[in-house]
């Protein structure tokens, strides 16, 4: 067998191993040339590469978490392009099935930009490459994108929390998600992460309440 060419952030940086920040404290180091989920203090959401000069931004940052490199980025002009390593199976560390094919079940996060709205998008492949995913996020209007985890409904978790009564109801991505939650004697669901302890990275969204602005007033 060949031997596999590791990729050029192996060589450096200790390592390029993926840092990650929560609630502004650093963890573990965040590197260059490595893609990046960032909520900063406004509230803000970035899936973006991370560069030397965002190291001065630290005090700005609330959560963060790296994780490889990018799906999808920006080149030099500014223009959203596949990330140069998606066709390199050892140099982008994008690992593989239990069976060794690079073709995989996956999830990626992006974010579009519609005017002066954005939105979060997870993007969930039940077999797909990174090359074949970074084609589907550019289409999609994906700046930039990066991987999460893979291989498994349980490591690509995604549902939905509807409050019914005093407790939650789950509706996930996909049925087989379900087998992760927990389900007592008496019916009552447990929904993974926000029930019950895991040992998984995990993120939240929140329906934000938003005042409504009393109605006018008539002389």
């Amino acid at each position: 067998m060949g031997r596999l060419s590791p990729g050029p952030n192996a060589g450096r940086d200790h390592g390029s191993h993926y840092g990650f920040v929560q609630d502004g404290v650093v963890l573990s180091t965040m590197w260059p040339d490595l893609a990046t989920f960032v909520v900063w203090r406004d509230g803000t959401v970035d899936i973006r590469t991370w560069t030397e000069g965002d190291g001065a931004r630290l005090p700005d940052v609330l959560h963060a978490r790296q994780n490889g490199v990018p799906i999808v980025q920006l080149d030099e002009n500014g223009v959203s392009r596949a990330g140069g390593l998606v066709d390199q199976w050892s140099g982008g560390n994008w690992s593989g099935s239990a069976e060794g094919q690079l073709r995989s079940l996956r999830a990626s996060a992006c974010v579009v930009k519609r005017g002066e709205s954005r939105f979060l998008v997870y993007g969930w492949f039940t077999s797909a490459t990174p090359a074949g995913m970074a084609h589907t996020l550019l289409a999609a209007g994906c700046e930039e994108a990066m991987l999460l985890d893979m291989n498994a409904l349980e490591h690509t978790y995604l549902a939905l929390y509807e409050r019914s009564g005093g407790g939650l109801i789950p509706e996930h991505l996909d049925t087989g998600m379900s087998v992760l939650d927990k389900v007592l004697r008496n019916g009552t669901i447990l929904p993974r992460f926000v029930a019950i302890p895991d040992n998984r990275d995990f993120f939240e969204i929140l329906v934000k309440d938003v005042p409504k602005s009393p109605p006018p007033t008539t002389p």
